[in-house]
């Protein structure tokens, strides 16, 4: 399921009278009519609605919600009948208007009109109704005039504009429910005896079982990973030699909840020694086996199952199912102010005042590191809360404080439904905290956790997936809007001072997804786009907000040395490379080093190459100054699985082989380690740090980068892939700490089945070419060695939770990180153990800490919440 349906489930509702063509007694349409009407659009714009999930999402929409879906898959120009013709009829017009002067005859481009071919404009349109109001309305202040043609003119220049290919070879072959079934029956059947029997019959549990999924895939995802149909049951065996059964309500490193009859809850917690636990897990002989699945197996045992239609007349005796217990190990233990001055200067962010938080990781590296350690090992068991605050998004924050609202659109977070969720860093300067969330941003007092300023941001609609923080430089603040402003603010009193628009809204960008990084007077700030768009980084001046340069992700011209890697022009042009994460920076050689997203199409690699598609899922060093490209290394050549490059790098100084390194790291989405030259880009280490990523050969290429296999890209029997889309990192942001000389990761072992499907991914929406369904997935903390690249130590969460957490070190000699079970945990970065918890409901960003009056504090947000701790006073 895209996230375009996803957004227009979460933005604002309309009004009723759309809704008045349903009949007088029926305001609110059904699910079923929704479907009926939305299909052919949801299916181009926004993924298959034959999905589960697109259906789920509509089952489980509200009234305004079904309303909004109903009102906006109505057509905006008339439909009507194509014939053979049309595009011949399109052609000729086209011709005899002059467009071809401008646009070209193959509308590539010609004497300074834009090329046609992969126009967002033209990609999203489907009988003239997308182009109606340029072609009737012209170009402002460009030389396209307006035309004033015939709705059935237009349309038949729409077909002949469709009439080009804009893919290689075609659509990708459909995965119907007939045709994923290419394994052999036999082989399957010799699979499962050998694998399955020992706890399944097909007499019994089995039987039948393709009448009941008759849907293959829906088949294959459930034999994969059944939906869990029976209670995790744990033993607890007391010191006396009692026992405890009981169903598992918790289980995280802290305490384990069981549920003992009706209505009884026991708690245990982990760092008592009086006790033993043991844990039946229906599922973990599945869980066992994932790895060792080849794709033709699966597609074998597939197409036995299919055969089993008709359940057994007289089932016998379901046969004992033997289950691997696997006892839980009991775990070890449980665990100078800053100055008021007259704003922020470009060296209090080049050296942070110690205790101050002035950019998005502390200082420049990226590393989250602070040298603070009031809080240490010793006495980080006596954290108290000391304040906590929740944030009101929206015009209806009441204060008491003052609440500014400002910008051109007609939407506000109010009825947009978005809450204030906290997701990336907050600001610490001058004891006043800065946080942020997509269009609002508020000054707190870090002391005592009150309001300041509220400062809301009226949208013109876009995609809100998520505010990573605001830059500061003076006393003026930069927040990154979803309709794609960069808007300043006045730190002291929340007022707007100007907004430039960082890309055209008409081209369906957005930001807010990089927090702003100012260096000297310049602030950095990317964009991104799901659509067959280019990437591109931008420098505005601090002060003025104008544009000082531009760098694009991919190659724009034909003097590029990357163009080789892409199959023309045009397919690198419209070839992604979305700047999601604000990057680092390196003022010795003033470097601004940043990570680049995805190619486009993303799943499709002939369709734009089948080169590495530069400079894509890339780290990038551009010159401040001039936002010249000074080197470049793509962690993902070709990269056909949506696993972009979206984090920010980590600059350390670091021994290696007896050399002090000026060195990058990173540790990719798509499961490898990354050690390169800071000053060069050249690789000095490469290592898979998720053991179960299965996507690339053994060996890397010369270049230390690793090679995938294009059998794992997708099948349209379904393809056995680890990581799973989101990775095995994702954005979170990891922490080094030079007194242990290790990175800490927020990692995944996860996989999913890709399936090929008939999807044009040549079309506006990139993510099409593919579906994708999840199969499992385990949740970690990992501790990587940059000398050796091997993992040192890793923790597994016990929850089927999700990570939302990056994660701070310090000179205290710990490591803070929000867990998969909603746990801020304080642990020993030698070891992973914890050392301190508190229950949250779940942590939202990457913890942080600041000094003030002599005390040190822990910072932290969970959703609209944020949460402050200090020691206990003596």
């Amino acid at each position: 399921m895209s996230l375009l349906l996803g957004t227009i489930l979460a933005s604002s509702t309309l009004s009723l009278s759309g809704a008045a063509e349903l009949g007088s007694n029926q305001d609110v349409p059904t699910p079923e009519q929704v479907e009926a009407k939305c299909k052919d659009r949801l299916s181009r714009d926004f993924g298959d609605f034959g999905s589960e999930w697109v259906q789920s999402m509509v089952r489980s929409a509200t009234p305004d919600q079904l309303v909004q879906l109903f009102e906006r898959c109505e057509p905006a120009y008339p439909t009507r009948k194509v014939d053979g013709a049309a595009s011949e009829r399109g052609r000729a017009l086209y011709t005899s208007l002059g467009c071809a002067f401008c646009h070209g005859n193959d509308i590539r481009g010609g004497n300074g009109g834009p090329s046609l071919l992969r126009s967002q404009l033209v990609m999203r349109d489907r009988q003239g109704e997308a182009i109606a109001r340029v072609v009737l309305r012209g170009v402002p202040n460009t030389v396209m005039p307006s035309f004033p043609l015939k709705a059935n003119e237009i349309a038949d220049i729409a077909e002949f504009l469709h009439s080009f290919d804009v893919t290689s070879g075609g659509a990708a072959e459909g995965g119907t429910s007939t045709s994923i079934v290419t394994g052999s029956a036999a082989a399957g059947a010799n699979y499962f005896e050998r694998h399955c029997a020992d706890c399944h019959s097909t007499s019994a549990d089995l039987s039948g079982i393709a009448a009941k999924y008759s849907d293959p895939k829906r088949l294959q995802q459930r034999w994969l990973m059944p939906q869990r149909s029976t209670p995790v049951i744990a033993s607890v065996t007391m010191a006396d030699g009692q026992s405890i059964e009981g169903q598992v309500v918790r289980s995280d490193e802290f305490r384990v909840v069981l549920r003992v009859g009706a209505n009884r809850q026991l708690v245990f917690h982990r760092s008592a020694e009086n006790f033993r636990i043991s844990v039946r897990d229906p599922l973990a002989r599945h869980k066992e086996l994932l790895p060792t699945y080849s794709d033709r197996d699966i597609h074998d045992v597939t197409a036995y199952l299919q055969t089993l239609t008709q359940p057994s007349p007289t089932p016998p005796a379901i046969r004992g199912s033997t289950r691997k217990e696997a006892e839980l190990v009991k775990e070890q233990a449980l665990l100078d102010d800053t100055s008021r001055n007259s704003g922020l200067t470009p060296d209090a962010i080049l050296n942070p005042v110690p205790g101050s938080w002035p950019t998005y990781s502390g200082d420049y590296s990226g590393r989250r590191y602070s040298s603070l350690k009031k809080i240490n090992q010793s006495n980080v068991n006596h954290l108290t809360l000391a304040w906590t605050t929740r944030l009101t998004a929206g015009p209806d924050d009441r204060g008491p404080h003052p609440v500014i609202i400002a910008g051109d659109g007609k939407q506000t977070s109010s009825n947009t439904t978005a809450l204030a969720d906290v997701r990336g860093s907050i600001l610490q300067v001058d004891g006043v905290l800065y946080a942020s969330s997509p269009d609002n941003a508020w000054a707190i007092d870090a002391r005592t956790g009150d309001v300041l300023w509220h400062f809301n941001w009226k949208t013109r609609g876009a995609m809100r997936l998520g505010n990573r923080g605001l830059g500061m430089w003076g006393h003026f603040l930069y927040l990154a809007t979803p309709d794609n402003y960069l808007v300043s603010i006045d730190s002291r009193t929340g007022e707007k001072r100007w907004q430039v628009e960082i890309a055209s809204f008409e081209q369906q960008y957005f930001s807010s997804s990089p927090a702003p990084i100012v260096v000297g007077n310049r602030v950095l700030v990317g964009t991104a786009n799901l659509l067959n768009a280019p990437g591109f980084l931008k420098s505005y001046d601090a002060a003025t907000g104008d544009l000082q340069w531009t760098h694009y992700s991919v190659p724009m011209d034909a003097e590029d040395p990357g163009l080789r890697t892409w199959k023309d022009l045009d397919a690198a042009r419209h070839g992604g490379g979305m700047v999601w994460i604000p990057g680092s920076y390196d003022a010795d050689t003033n470097l601004y080093i940043y990570g680049t997203g995805n190619p486009t199409p993303a799943y499709m690699a002939d369709q734009r190459g089948n080169g590495d598609a530069l400079y894509t899922c890339s780290i990038i060093a551009v010159d401040v100054s001039t936002g010249r490209r000074v080197w470049h290394y793509q962690l993902s050549p070709n990269d056909t699985h949506d696993w972009d490059a979206g984090l920010t790098p980590v600059l350390a100084d670091i021994s290696i082989k007896g050399r002090v390194r000026k060195v990058v790291m990173a540790a990719a989405r798509n499961g490898y380690f990354f050690v390169m030259d800071r000053i060069t880009g050249e690789n000095l280490l490469t290592s898979k740090f998720s053991s179960s990523a299965n996507w690339a050969y053994p060996d890397l290429n010369a270049h230390g980068q690793p090679i995938r296999i294009p059998a794992k890209d997708h099948h349209i029997s379904g393809a056995l892939v680890s990581p799973a889309n989101q990775g095995a990192a994702n954005w979170y942001p990891a922490s080094y700490s030079p007194d242990y000389e290790l990175l800490f990761v927020s990692a995944a072992e996860s996989w999913a089945m890709y399936y090929s499907t008939s999807s044009d991914a040549g079309g506006a929406n990139s993510l099409q070419g593919k579906s994708e369904v999840a199969v499992d997935g385990d949740y970690y903390l990992k501790a990587i060695s940059p000398k050796t690249g091997t993992t040192a130590w890793s923790v597994k969460y016990s929850s089927a939770g999700s990570l939302s957490s990056g994660i701070l070190t310090t000179a205290g000699k710990l490591l803070f990180a929000g867990d998969a079970d909603g746990n801020l945990v304080a642990r020993d970065p030698g070891s992973g153990t914890p050392l301190w918890n508190a229950r949250l409901q779940k942590v939202t960003n990457a913890p942080q800490t600041y000094l003030l009056d002599g005390e040190q504090y822990v910072l932290v947000a969970s959703g609209d919440t944020l949460y402050s701790f200090k020691l206990k006073s003596k």
